[in-house]
C-alpha cells in the first residue's frame, strides 16, 4: 500500500496491480485493465495520500492540490482490495466529506 501511494508513473503502478484490476469512481464508468488503470492513476496530479483502514480493508485518504494553490484539499478515500500481492480493486469514494469522516482535516497548507 504504501508504493502504491508513493507511485507516479504507469509502470511503477502497473507492477502492483493484477491483470483484471478493476477501479470505480461513480458517477464515471470503471476503468478495467491493468494497462488502463496504469494509466488512469499516472494521470499528472499533485497528491499527498495518507493510509488509513475503512471497513478492514487498507486505504487511501487522498488530498488534491490545483495548481497554483498553496494547500492542498480533501478529494477521494480509495478503499483497496488486494489479492496475491497485487491490488485487484479500488473503490474510490469522492468528496471531501468521505476523507474527513476519518477524523482528518478538510485542508492541508504547505
Amino acid at each position: 500500500m504504501r508504493r502504491y501511494a508513493a507511485e507516479s508513473s504507469a509502470a511503477d503502478f502497473r507492477a502492483l496491480l493484477a491483470e483484471d484490476v478493476r477501479i470505480t469512481t461513480p458517477p464515471a464508468p470503471p476503468v478495467v485493465g491493468a494497462e488502463a488503470a496504469a494509466a488512469f492513476l499516472a494521470r499528472p496530479y499533485d497528491w499527498r495520500t495518507f493510509p488509513a483502514v475503512a471497513n478492514s480493508r487498507p486505504a487511501l485518504l487522498r488530498y488534491l492540490r490545483e495548481p497554483g494553490a498553496s494547500h492542498y484539499e480533501a478529494h477521494v478515500v480509495d478503499v483497496l482490495r488486494i489479492v496475491g500481492g497485487r491490488i485487484a480493486k479500488s473503490n474510490a469514494f469522492v468528496g471531501a466529506h468521505h476523507v474527513e469522516a476519518f477524523g482528518t482535516p478538510r485542508r492541508i497548507v504547505v
